[in-house]
Order: C-alpha cells, then sequence, then structure tokens
C-alpha cells in the first residue's frame, strides 16, 4: 500500500527536465512510513525517455525505520512458523 502524492512539480521545457517534490505512505510492520522525496529527472529531445535520474529523500528517517522496519519482518516471519521452525503449511 505504497503510495506517493506530488506536493510540487516543476517542467523546465527549455532543457528537457522536471522536478517533484513528493510525499510518500505506506503502513508497514514496523508502522507507518512517512518520508519526502525530490526527484529530478532529465528527458531526451523526444521527452519520452528518461535518460538521468537524481534523488534526495530524508535519509535521517530511512536510517532510523528500515531497521525498524527489517527486524518487523523477521519478527513475522518467525511468528508464521510452527514450533519446529517450519511454515506451519510447508509439507
Amino acid at each position: 500500500n505504497f503510495s506517493l502524492t506530488i506536493d510540487e512539480l516543476i517542467e523546465d521545457t527549455a532543457n528537457n527536465r522536471i522536478c517533484m517534490w513528493l510525499s510518500a505512505r505506506a503502513d508497514t510492520a514496523a508502522g507507518e512510513y512517512i518520508n519526502e522525496y525530490v526527484w529530478l529527472l532529465d528527458f531526451d529531445e523526444s521527452g519520452k525517455k528518461i535518460t538521468r535520474t537524481k534523488e534526495f529523500s530524508d535519509s535521517v528517517m530511512a536510517r532510523d525505520f528500515f531497521p525498524k522496519l527489517r527486524t518487523a519482518m523477521k519478527e513475522e516471519q518467525r511468528s508464521r512458523k510452527g514450533p519446529n521452525g517450519t511454515h506451519p503449511n510447508a509439507r
């Protein structure tokens, strides 16, 4: 259920470039994920093919969130396994 919302879009048609400020949101095993991104996209002369990308995000948020998510996902996997360490539906 990951979603991105474009908060602002700047189009530079003379240089075949767009810049977007985006908000991200998702419900995860570690709780709600909320982050912001800035994407810079350069296009070829036709405007149909991306030739270069740059992405900027809240790296402090990612540094703190993703280890929690990794731990929550491992715990979720362990809780699905049976007493002998295998998944209850495994044969």
